[in-house]
């Protein structure tokens, strides 16, 4: 994972973490993310959605 979505795949880590999304969901979840999705995830949480 490039440094460039870092910040938002922690926040997105931290979600899940409180969800109760266990260890091994969340390396299936992140194998199966693409580009766009992770764009996305980082407008979302940088606001550009509302």
């Amino acid at each position: 994972m490039g440094k460039r979505f870092l910040r938002y795949y922690l926040q997105v880590l931290s979600v899940l973490q409180q969800a109760g999304v266990d260890e091994r969901r969340r390396v299936y979840l992140r194998g199966q993310a693409t580009e766009t999705q992770r764009h996305k995830i980082a407008r979302a949480f940088a606001g550009d959605y509302g």
